[in-house]
């Protein structure tokens, strides 16, 4: 699967330039970090029906604790 992302020269880089792409996993808004897309909000999870997402932040990332996927902060400092 191919994303089609909008040119960024130019753009904020303070999250609030966004695409939105239909994706299989649902409908997905990314957000342009200056660096890097990273997804802001999903419409739908599809098939992952144990996601819990509770007030999700930027730097969030998914993970599963062996009974449910839910979002954490990344502590390790990942690059994208």
């Amino acid at each position: 699967m191919a994303l089609d992302f909008p040119p960024t020269a130019g753009a904020p880089t303070d999250g609030t330039f966004t695409h939105t792409e239909d994706t299989s996993l649902g409908t997905v808004t990314y957000a342009w970090s200056g660096v890097y897309w990273y997804a802001v909000a999903s419409t739908s999870i599809d098939d992952l029906s144990d996601v819990e997402i509770t007030d999700a932040q930027p730097q969030d990332i998914l993970v599963y604790n062996g009974a449910a996927w839910l979002n954490e902060p990344d502590l390790q400092g990942g690059a994208f």
